[in-house]
């Protein structure tokens, strides 16, 4: 079965024990939050994000030769 109509998402992954490390969880909170909110054409949107006990997840919008 093709998924060619599914469209293309990218993924950011974090390690929680990065994050909490380097006293960063307000700060991707944070992100979350106002990336979920932004809708711009300069900036990937969030379309979801999720995580289990060791990463957190950010399913975004897809950038071609994206960093």
């Amino acid at each position: 079965m093709s998924h060619d109509w599914w469209p293309k998402r990218g993924q950011r992954t974090m390690q929680k024990v990065e994050v909490i490390e380097s006293d960063l969880i307000d700060q991707v909170e944070r992100e979350i939050q106002v990336q979920r909110n932004l809708k711009h054409e300069n900036i990937l949107r969030l379309y979801k994000h999720f995580e289990d006990d060791d990463t957190v997840y950010l399913l975004l919008e897809y950038c071609a030769k994206g960093e």
